[in-house]
């Protein structure tokens, strides 16, 4: 009885560690940052706003990831770590990235705290941003309204997000 008791204390205690550990996880600042984020901007704006507005947190540059650019070199790019963009992405997410997605990494300080990764389908929006490094100033700068989207995906089936498209393409 003893034995069985002490059993079921261990698998408790590893599945309560278990637990701590995700939730820590879900719950670092950049995580927390980014799914907020991505709410905000999946319900969309009423008229148009600037970055300043979109992104009202610190950040100093934005690294935008081209169609096909690899992690390893977004890690190189931005100095931020693999390990923690395979956080945001997830380890067995494509390696390498093809078709219309959504990959911008806010870094402050050499350290990551926003990233937005998936196809606009699901998660409601696309951003109007060539890859590059931009400062926040000109992130900040720019304006932005939104227009929706409906396109049909391999298989035929209409789907729906939200595009942020620059106003102001005349400015940096």
């Amino acid at each position: 009885m003893k034995k069985k008791t002490t059993i079921g204390f261990i698998i408790a205690s590893v599945l309560l560690l278990l637990i701590v550990f995700f939730v820590s996880d879900w719950n670092t600042p950049y995580k927390k940052q980014s799914r907020g984020l991505q709410e905000i901007l999946a319900t969309g704006i009423e008229e148009p706003q600037t970055g300043a507005d979109l992104f009202p947190f610190e950040y100093d540059r934005v690294h935008v990831a081209g169609e096909y650019q690899s992690l390893d070199n977004l890690s190189d790019e931005s100095g931020i770590s693999m390990e923690i963009l395979e956080q945001f992405q997830g380890k067995d997410t494509y390696e390498v990235l093809r078709g219309p997605l959504t990959r911008i990494l806010f870094v402050k300080d050499q350290e990551a705290v926003a990233y937005l990764f998936g196809e606009p389908y699901k998660m409601g929006f696309l951003l109007d941003l060539e890859p590059g490094i931009y400062p926040k100033e000109e992130i900040d700068s720019r304006l932005y309204d939104i227009k929706e989207k409906r396109e049909f995906d391999s298989e035929g089936n209409q789907k729906e997000y939200l595009l942020y498209r620059r106003v102001d393409k005349s400015l940096p």
